[in-house]
């Protein structure tokens, strides 16, 4: 419910973001068709998952996946940030 109302308003300002852009032309048949067997292939499959490992489980994961993922970027980051205020003295 908290996620809802975080990703909400931001899936808003994004698909507002995307109204403005200039449409392209279309895509080649080939391509469309590309991509909806690859979707197919992956959603087809996930009842599989789910015989394996319980989609809660899968729920949490991800989002630790992703922190353990971009830990290091991220430190360097707020290291970086913190090293340019001057009066805290971190070198």
């Amino acid at each position: 419910m908290l996620l809802e109302l975080l990703i909400n308003p931001i899936y808003a300002i994004v698909m507002g973001i995307f109204t403005l852009l200039p449409t392209s032309g279309m895509f080649p048949e080939s391509l469309v068709d590309s991509i909806n067997h690859v979707l197919d292939v992956i959603f087809s499959h996930l009842d599989w998952l789910g015989m394996f490992i319980r989609l809660d489980t899968i729920k949490t994961l991800i989002p630790l996946v992703i922190f353990v993922i971009t830990f290091e970027y991220t430190y360097h980051i707020v290291m970086w940030v913190i090293k340019k205020i001057p009066f805290l003295g971190i070198d």
